[in-house]
């Protein structure tokens, strides 16, 4: 992968192992069965990823890139042989790259695109218009999983771009299998807004026994100031110590995506964190994933010290943490407004928040409808104001073992919410699977409706 090469985090992944005493919460090694089972909430995109901001249709060159090609990627006939080989100059705003399923080195995105003319990097499917069976020199072995060692986005490109795999969870893997300081996806000192990812697998190589020499990340974005428009949704990441670190994104969406297999096998060295936040982080929608297997850490905020810029308005909703350690934590600072909705927490060692590090709380905090089952949570001393939630050791699923975590019929959770209005920006009356909340005449507690 693509090693971040100067990130304001300094590559310190202790990520607060000062707080004292987290533990492994019972995280395994996992496997596929981490992924969330039948929990994974994946509706389809409601829009195409490569669509343009402004709603303007999309015009623009596009390019091929296939294994064995040997041209000026202008037809799968003529197509670069890799992704190393693109020539980035040629990548105007509203190009797209067609990507045939193959093998291939690191993925660096050396381009910007615009509002009304966005960068498409994607799959080749058959039933793609630009990209599929309707284009020249088309082969069918073309339509398969694209593999990639790493994504690089330099400071100074990637804003309106889209890389989008075109089939959920795995259309693109990107794949780093290095136990070292290494970042499958990377953008150090990143100047990217409206920067795009769809449909990936992000995976490296993590068990609870390997032993890892540097901090590696799926994702490691680390902003060169404010940047503002993230977006990532139906893809999965796992397999390294950090699997999100972050600095300095707003307005950021990351909808219905799969977080499992935290793990690794030293530590004391590296701090497992699914989501590690440094600082500046404002306006974060966080709804609709599955996070299972996780050694230590959910999200972390502020653990570089009490100067951090602290974190706001982040809507925690319509998610599933299950099976491992803690999930929110703040460190060092007050910092702002957590909103936790409609969320399921399961068999979790510390809770949802556990024991307090160094000092951290919210403020302008509330938790509302969420389920917690073999899972605690301490709200108040972490300023965050306790409005409806069900803490409970009866079971309330259809199959936690296998995964499933909609609602059984009879559990307490039915029946036992309150309607929660919109905000602006937020609506929060449809539930993962895109079921109306309430729609029986009252809401239910926990991230799925019953029906």
């Amino acid at each position: 992968g693509s090693a971040d090469g100067g990130s304001a985090d300094g590559g310190s992944a202790d990520g607060g192992s000062a707080d004292g005493g987290a533990t492994d919460g019972g995280a395994t090694d996992g496997g596929s069965a981490a992924d969330g089972g039948d929990s994974d909430a994946g509706s389809e995109p409601s829009f195409d990823p490569c669509s343009n901001d402004t709603g303007a249709p999309r015009t623009g060159p596009v390019f091929f890139v296939a294994p064995g090609g040997s041209g000026a990627g202008t037809s799968w006939t003529a197509a670069w042989a890799n992704v190393t080989a693109i020539a980035w100059g040629s990548v105007t705003p509203g190009s797209t790259l067609c990507l045939a399923g193959g093998t291939y080195g690191d993925l660096n995105l050396q381009t910007n695109g615009t509002a009304s003319g966005r960068v498409c990097v994607k799959r080749a499917v058959a039933s793609d218009p630009q990209c599929g069976a309707a284009t020249s020199g088309w082969q069918a072995q073309f339509d398969a999983q694209v593999v990639v060692s790493g994504i690089g986005v330099p400071s100074g490109s990637g804003s309106y771009v889209t890389v989008d795999g075109r089939v959920s969870y795995g259309g693109i893997k990107v794949y780093d299998t290095s136990l070292g300081e290494s970042y499958a996806i990377s953008l150090p000192q990143s100047t990217a807004s409206y920067f795009r990812l769809f449909n990936l697998d992000v995976a490296g190589v993590a068990t609870t026994t390997t032993n890892f020499t540097g901090d590696g990340r799926c994702f490691s974005a680390i902003a060169s100031g404010t940047t503002h428009g993230l977006h990532i949704a139906y893809s999965q990441f796992h397999g390294k110590p950090t699997l999100f670190m972050t600095s300095g994104n707003h307005d950021v969406v990351f909808e219905h995506n799969r977080l499992f297999d935290n793990v690794v096998g030293n530590p004391a060295s590296w701090h497992p964190n699914v989501w590690a936040s440094i600082e500046n982080e404002v306006n974060v929608t966080w709804r609709y994933n599955v996070v299972t297997n996780w050694m230590t850490e959910g999200i972390m905020m502020c653990f570089i010290g009490a100067g951090c810029v602290p974190n706001d308005k982040w809507y925690l909703y319509g998610n599933v943490w299950a099976g491992g350690n803690r999930v929110l934590e703040a460190q060092y600072a007050t910092l702002g407004a957590m909103y936790l909705y409609n969320n399921t927490f399961a068999n979790l060692s510390l809770g949802v928040t556990g024991s307090q590090g160094n000092g951290g709380s919210f403020s302008g905090s509330i938790a509302k409808n969420n389920l917690l089952w073999n899972a605690g949570a301490d709200w108040a001393s972490w300023g965050i104001a306790d409005n409806g939630n069900l803490e409970t050791s009866t079971d309330q699923f259809i199959d936690a073992a296998g995964g499933d975590y909609h609602l059984r019929a009879g559990a307490s959770a039915i029946n036992s919410g309150q309607a929660l209005p919109a905000e602006t920006g937020q609506s929060f009356d449809l539930d993962p699977d895109g079921i109306q909340r309430g729609s029986d005449g009252q809401w239910d507690l926990g991230a799925f409706e019953y029906h």
